[in-house]
């Protein structure tokens, strides 16, 4: 297992006042926001403490919990994913969360969000009512690889489909999408997601335990 590598305070930040997003790592609840207040190191550099200004409903809901918070990166606009603690919010300032116990998760340098290798069954369904079975060998927010099943069924670049997918605790998760890429020697295509006002927490959730438990944290 390579050792976790150091995440400094002084190296990589996230500029105050740019949004954030929370995901409460043990309670079900969808992708929350807010605005980042302060952003402190402790000894050695590291992160300390960081604060969050939020609603008053969501501040209840992530006080107390362990958190996943991504935001971008002040110098470089990378996205960067961490594992915090939230303490319970001030009486007086009822909208504000300190977060303590930063761990970092995920770096991501090319993509707007994180990817991580999965094992999960998919449907496609093509525009002309085909339908073609596989894996999501890889999974993010903003689309996917699948190892279709037979490979005779691969679609040509452009082409749109719908995706259907299992994940734990969601029986009926889908998405539209376009193919990005085809690798006909494995039978392979990458998907790209359509933007959707579906709240797309459950793939966050997925993705985020898969790298966590990952020796290597880092990705991109």
């Amino acid at each position: 297992m390579d050792a976790q590598p150091e995440f400094r305070s002084d190296a990589i930040w996230m500029t105050i006042g740019s949004p954030v997003t929370l995901l409460p790592v043990e309670v079900d609840s969808g992708v929350l926001a807010g605005e980042l207040t302060h952003w402190l190191g402790g000894s050695a550099g590291v992160i300390a403490t960081i604060g969050v200004r939020t609603t008053a409903d969501v501040a209840a809901v992530c006080a107390g919990q362990r958190l996943w918070l991504s935001g971008h990166a002040a110098l470089t606009g990378e996205l960067i994913v961490l594992e915090v603690i939230a303490r319970e919010a001030s009486k007086h300032v009822d909208t504000t969360l300190t977060l303590t116990g930063v761990l970092p998760l995920a770096r991501e340098r090319r993509r707007d969000s994180v990817r991580a290798a999965t094992r999960h069954p998919v449907r496609l369904t093509f525009d002309d009512g085909t339908t073609a079975h596989g894996v999501a060998v890889d999974l993010s927010r903003s689309g996917c690889l699948i190892a279709l099943n037979e490979a005779d069924l691969l679609r040509p670049v452009g082409s749109t489909a719908r995706l259907d997918i299992e994940l734990p605790g969601n029986d009926s998760f889908s998405l539209a999408g376009a193919i990005v890429r085809v690798e006909g020697a494995t039978g392979e295509v990458a998907l790209h997601f359509e933007p959707t006002d579906i709240d797309l927490a459950p793939v966050d959730r997925v993705v985020y335990a898969t790298v966590r438990r990952d020796s290597n944290h880092w990705t991109g």
